[in-house]
């Protein structure tokens, strides 16, 4: 299908204006006006449109804009596609801190216009632009028609589309082949956010929800598979183990093409996960997953030939692999949709389609690993449950400040607490280095049954002064200082602070923005954190946490509270952490000498994933194989001011009986975290006393991290 003119022009007109991130963008359909869709257009002269849903995208939202001008011109659009972000909070926070948004507008503006002259699989847009602040974004794209066939991952594909949709991802292939190698397009070359402490988590929540579903044998593959991919992932860094490296489009399948009327063409479309990696994951992902096994079966030999064909024509002529080599790559690249049948089920909202799609998928694609003999590139035998679980432990460097990233949430956080139980005081402190935000974050809160929570928060923090062992912040109302003496790495941190601080006479006042009833308290901390058992490395973050005996003297408006070797933790964490899209339940709760450090993690899609461990008497840590976390609010739902007033947990030692513990909240010192595009999260956090079966009592710290939704919590 050849450019409509009119869309030509706007795209030339858009080559002209200015660069994609200062391009005004669409918070919502309800912001676009005719002058704006004009100015979008290539500044025709839009007089009115029409806008209609259309797709079910998790994170975006698509119209089809029916257009009418002053000027009625044959070359004018009569209809154009619309794609913004959602307008759902959280899944624009998926969106943007996974950086899909800023990949698929990208792509249309730098590299789309480079491959129009090999293949016309990419709709032509005229306009594209990106809020790497907000995440909102706003592509127009060219409309295929009304009547273009919808691809449907569980109909799957007939063999003229698969003939169709090969031929097109060779001549894709090809064209951004070259692409590679540009310095430019290094931004292309994107982060691996799944590791295989995650993977095994997200499996055990997977199996958790669909195992009647699953056949034993595509469970088998699914454990082997789960239980090799830290090797798997270690062993394709190696050079020269894939024969084709290139752009893949990271997500082709049929529920992304369109298959315009005359059916001669494909249209693909969602380029959020376009990256760098093996072209034949592209192949695997949709040979796999949109074909039934029985045929994919007959159609795999000639559909490779047709993608071999179109690669070749599309890079000069030359075949820049064999048959072989291809297939090569396709088993190594056949658990590619296993992958991803088991993350998206639980990282997406769960829906019945979603349901029968995911385990449809899941089925095929262990289909395409039996039938290619998968399964031998993989290290051993199928086996069932036997890992190495001996703990991680941090390293003394790790106590240094490390190289910021570019994620706009990517933060280093250095934590502290203390429960003194017979005094009746608690407390923590947090700072956390924001490089990409506004400025750094730095928080401090006491907590006293019967007085005023007292609160200093500092979201705009400068940088540290400090180097090396020591971090320093100093500004007009306080000073802070942060620091391990050399030697005493993981065994010894003293942190001082001095300042004024606001005092609620109630902490669900902060919940709700309430202003405070003083902000003139003198407060000062100066505590030492003493390692009272042993630091323990989180495997799916970097991150550690170390159970501390606290002392040192707390002083409120000139009286003194002096501690001595009262429980505390402190921990240390370096990478993305975005409040706003995702829940969570943490805590760190201590009897006498044995520890629990206890997360429980909540997905979008309702799925929970356990983390954290035990620390029995003696230092023996014993990671968590279950959490369950069920807490009760003392406010009616909806009331942003709520507080937790109770929580039972399960929690389940790996190869241990489940321990039952009672949570009693004594006192409340919250905050109201606000992202600088409106999103809110509650961040209700708590000291209080524990219970287990057994009747032993403890006391720690529990936070629970709760988004708001349309003014309701989730």
């Amino acid at each position: 299908m050849e450019t409509k003119p009119g869309l030509q022009r706007a795209r030339e007109k858009r080559n002209m204006d200015k660069p994609r991130l200062e391009r005004p963008v669409v918070e919502t359909i309800d912001h676009v006006t005719p002058s704006l869709l004009g100015a979008m257009l290539g500044n025709l002269a839009v007089t009115d449109f029409e806008a209609e849903r259309i797709g079910t995208g998790q994170v975006g939202e698509v119209y089809r804009l029916r257009v009418r001008y002053s000027d009625e011109k044959e070359n004018n659009p009569a209809t154009v596609i619309l794609k913004i972000a959602s307008r759902d909070p959280r899944s624009r926070a998926s969106g943007l801190s996974l950086g899909i948004y800023n990949v698929e507008t990208r792509f249309y503006d730098e590299l789309a216009p480079a491959v129009a002259a090999t293949t016309t699989c990419v709709p032509d847009c005229c306009y594209s632009a990106y809020d790497k602040d907000s995440g909102s974004f706003a592509l127009l794209l060219e409309d295929v028609g009304a009547d273009a066939l919808v691809g449907n991952d569980l109909h799957g594909a007939t063999l003229a589309q698969a003939q169709l949709a090969m031929a097109e991802l060779g001549r894709l292939h090809g064209a951004l082949l070259p692409l590679v190698q540009q310095a430019e397009n290094q931004w292309l070359v994107q982060e691996k956010r799944l590791n295989a402490a995650m993977f095994e988590e997200l499996f055990h929540a997977f199996k958790g929800r669909y195992r009647g579903r699953v056949t034993p044998e595509h469970l088998l593959i699914c454990e082997h598979w789960v239980q090799s991919f830290a090797w798997y992932m270690d062993a394709t860094r190696q050079p020269n183990v894939m024969a084709l490296l290139g752009v893949i489009h990271g997500d082709y399948r049929m529920d992304n093409m369109l298959f315009p009327a005359g059916g001669d063409q494909a249209k693909v479309v969602d380029w959020q996960l376009l990256s760098v990696g093996p072209l034949a994951s592209d192949l695997a992902y949709f040979l796999g997953g949109c074909l039934d096994p029985a045929d994919r079966r007959g159609w795999l030999r000639d559909l490779l030939q047709t993608y071999l064909d179109a690669l070749t024509a599309a890079t000069g002529g030359q075949p820049l692999v064999t048959p072989e080599q291809l297939e090569h790559d396709l088993r190594m690249n056949a658990f590619y949709g296993v992958t991803i049948a088991i993350t998206s089920s639980i990282l997406v909202r769960q829906t019945d389609r979603g349901d029968d799609m995911f385990i449809t998928l899941l089925s095929r694609h262990c289909e395409l690993v039996r039938d290619l003999d998968a399964l031998v590139i993989l290290p051993g035998a199928p086996v069932t449950g036997v890992k190495d679980w001996t703990p991680l432990r941090p390293e003394p460097q790790d106590e240094l400040p490390h190289p910021a990233q570019e994620n706009k949430y990517w933060s280093e956080s250095w934590y502290f607490d203390f429960v003194d139980e017979s005094q009746g005081i608690a407390g923590w402190v947090r700072l956390g280095l924001t490089p990409n935000l506004k400025g750094n974050w730095y928080t401090a809160l006491v907590s006293r049954p019967g007085k005023p929570l007292l609160l200093l928060e500092d979201y705009a923090a400068p940088a540290s002064s400090g180097s090396g062992h020591t971090l320093h912040i100093q500004v007009e109302h306080y000073e802070v200082t942060h620091d391990v003496a050399p030697g005493e790495e993981l065994k010894t941190y003293r942190i001082r602070f001095s300042g004024k601080a606001a005092a609620y006479d109630t902490p669900d006042g902060v919940l709700r923005g309430d202003p405070a009833s003083s902000a003139d308290e003198d407060l000062a901390l100066d505590l030492t954190y003493h390692s009272a058992g042993t630091p323990y490395q989180y495997r799916i973050s970097p991150r550690y946490e170390i159970p501390c005996a606290v002392s040192g003297v707390v002083t409120i408006n000139s009286q003194q509270t002096n501690l001595h070797e009262v429980p505390g933790q402190r921990d240390h964490s370096w990478a993305p952490r975005d409040f706003w899209s995702l829940d969570w339940v943490w805590s760190s709760f201590h009897f006498g000498s044995q520890h629990y450090h206890v997360t429980e993690l909540r997905f979008f899609g309702g799925a929970r994933m356990p983390i954290g461990y035990v620390q029995q008497t003696g230092g023996e840590v014993r990671e968590l194989e279950g959490v369950v976390c069920r807490e009760t609010h003392n406010n009616v739902a909806g009331d942003e001011g709520r507080l937790v007033s109770k929580m039972d947990m399960t929690v389940t030692p790996r190869g241990g009986e489940a321990v039952k513990v009672s949570v009693e909240p004594v006192g409340h010192a919250p905050l109201r975290l606000v992202s600088d595009d409106g999103r809110v999260s509650l961040f209700d956090r708590a000291w209080g006393r524990v219970r287990l079966e057994d009747g032993r009592t403890g006391v720690g710290w529990f936070e629970w991290n709760q988004n708001v939704l349309g003014g309701e919590q989730v």
